[in-house]
């Protein structure tokens, strides 16, 4: 795998833990943490099948749990609980200086669309969000939210320059290919 900020192929492994595959998850049995030597940057280096995997386990064993989930205070993707709503809040005051209500406002990883629904309470109208699990897509398509689209972060289904403001909140993290 490539360096995902710099693209250079050469790096060293600082780590390799193996996880086994105790729970049967899709998940990968290794972890292997190296560093670019050309830009430092420090990334998970994945294989090829390791990404198609952990897509899989976003759709089957990630959007599972969370969705038949009976915890109503933990911040679930997309959830309304106390927990989710403050961090919502957190979020809102981060963004409100750099927004207008009538800027389109695109939520990356926006699981069922919580932090898009809180927006819409505070007068936000060009809200838009995707997700890679379609799971939650169609859970808040189902609602009628059809501002929210399945898409990747590094093809998004808008067009360029359509949106002025970006929110990737628990994201970016789970980006592979930068």
């Amino acid at each position: 795998m490539s360096c995902p900020i710099c693209g250079s192929s050469k790096s060293k492994q600082l780590l390799r833990l193996n996880c086994g595959n105790f729970d049967q998850s899709i998940l990968y049995r290794f972890v292997r943490i190296g560093v670019c030597l050309q830009c430092g940057h420090i990334y998970n280096q994945l294989s090829v099948q390791e990404m198609v995997d952990l897509i899989k386990y976003y759709e089957t064993e990630y959007a599972q749990i969370n969705i038949k989930s009976g915890d109503k205070s933990g911040d679930r993707p997309g959830s309304n609980s106390p927990n989710a709503l403050n961090r919502y809040a957190r979020l809102y005051d981060l963004i409100n200086s750099y927004a207008n209500k009538t800027d389109g406002v695109l939520d990356v990883g926006c699981a069922a669309g919580g932090f898009l629904d809180f927006l819409q309470k505070r007068g936000f109208k060009r809200r838009y969000g995707i997700d890679i699990i379609k799971t939650y897509v169609r859970q808040a398509q189902s609602k009628k939210a059809h501002y929210i689209k399945y898409g990747r972060v590094e093809s998004l289904p808008f067009a360029d320059n359509s949106m002025e403001l970006l929110v990737m909140d628990q994201v970016l993290e789970h980006v592979v290919n930068l």
